[in-house]
């Protein structure tokens, strides 16, 4: 159902159905005991909590919901991701995983103005703009900078302002003459042309 020019009445109508009906009840359902769905916070992929979350965004449930609310709090009370005692919600490593971490506490969480992963995230920018999980790559990749945007306009969207955002833009700016939207797409090694038409790459976690 095309929302695009709805009311916004309307809009939270449908979102609030999402964590009621359909694949939106069936996914917070799978929640387990102790918090994760799959078996784990970022394993096994695509089916894992990481995932879920991901997907359960993209679906447009409304966070607030008693449903996800509930499913929410678990996660933030007994998940970690990427050691014993980080939280899941504040995992700040990889970066790749990092961007989704960040773009899920602030489209779930009440309040994210401290989160740790936007300064982490803003010092690993590279020189020609982008991201890549690859550290040791000479290139940026678009899945590490897209899930960095994503979850930087997030972020955004949940404190309000838009100096994040400047500040990224500002160092594309400075580099606009080989930015890879103009060229080639590359994976996340960099090594390897993905796609030459940008156009072609239309699957959600599909970039590659």
């Amino acid at each position: 159902r095309d929302l695009t020019d709805a009311p916004k009445r309307q809009i939270a109508d449908e979102r609030s159905r999402v964590s009621e009906e359909g694949w939106g009840r069936r996914l917070v359902d799978l929640q387990e005991k102790d918090g994760n769905w799959g078996g784990g916070a970022y394993s096994p992929k695509w089916i894992s909590t990481m995932y879920t979350l991901l997907l359960i965004r993209h679906l447009g449930i409304d966070p607030g919901s008693d449903r996800m609310r509930k499913a929410t709090a678990k996660v933030r009370d007994i998940v970690v991701l990427g050691g014993r005692d980080r939280p899941f919600f504040e995992y700040a490593t990889e970066v790749c995983m990092t961007g989704m971490a960040l773009a899920l506490s602030s489209y779930f969480l009440e309040d994210v103005r401290t989160q740790p992963q936007p300064d982490y995230l803003l010092e690993r920018q590279r020189e020609d703009g982008g991201w890549n999980c690859h550290v040791a790559s000479v290139r940026s990749s678009f899945h590490t900078t897209i899930s960095v945007l994503e979850g930087l306009l997030e972020y955004e969207k949940a404190v309000g302002g838009r100096e994040n955002m400047i500040r990224v833009l500002s160092q594309v700016d400075d580099y606009k003459e080989e930015w890879p939207l103009d060229g080639e797409w590359f994976m996340d090694r960099g090594d390897e042309v993905s796609a030459p038409n940008p156009d072609e790459l239309v699957l959600t976690w599909a970039y590659n």
